[in-house]
């Protein structure tokens, strides 16, 4: 099993001390070695604040690996997996010792390996910084969880399409964007 977070957010606005946009992308891959009932699929969380709830779904590996958008969010996610902390203010602030003294038993509490991309644009300046998220998964329940139908993986693109790539990540300038991640990525000394 592999656990890794995509997140990109704008400079703090000023009145409420809160992102101006932040989307965040949680990556859970299961093989086949996890014991599955559907080996090789990816749970994907998305969230948009601001833009309406998340968007889940559990999809085949290799359909992740081919799709246009969250392959590379997936990439550059999997860059931060095992890699210290480089920036202690994109660490998880969570006490888990007091969550899980609060939660159900089949929660588990993790810290997850995250990529940030903080875009400020007062500065016009955007960077990558390597940190952690503090989150929590019925592992066991999603180990069996089964793939979504094609309908479904369907309705699950057309929502991420509709909601994540709105105005600047619009799908004439995914590509420079990626690349521009991509570059602030590998420029971090991981």
């Amino acid at each position: 099993m592999e656990l890794s977070v995509f997140t990109y957010k704008t400079s703090k606005s000023i009145p409420f001390n809160m992102p101006s946009r932040f989307k965040d992308i949680v990556f859970i891959k299961f093989d086949d070695d996890d014991g599955g009932c559907d080996s090789g699929k990816v749970y994907i969380e998305a969230t948009i604040v601001g833009v309406g709830g998340g968007n889940t779904i559990y999809m085949p590996y290799d359909l992740l690996m081919r799709h246009r958008y969250l392959k590379h969010y997936y990439e550059l996610s999997r860059k931060a997996i095992g890699k210290p902390n480089l920036d202690a203010d994109y660490y998880g602030s969570e006490d888990p010792e007091k969550c899980k003294a609060n939660a159900n038993s089949d929660i588990t509490y993790v810290f997850v390996d995250t990529m940030y991309i903080i875009e400020d644009v007062a500065t016009n300046t955007i960077e990558a910084k390597k940190g952690n998220s503090y989150r929590s998964f019925n592992l066991e329940k999603m180990r069996n969880a089964e793939v979504a139908t094609v309908d479904e993986i369907m309705e699950f693109n057309a929502i991420f399409k509709e909601r994540y790539l709105y105005d600047r990540d619009a799908d004439e300038d995914f590509d420079e964007r990626i690349a521009i991640y991509t570059a602030l990525v590998d420029e971090l000394e991981l």
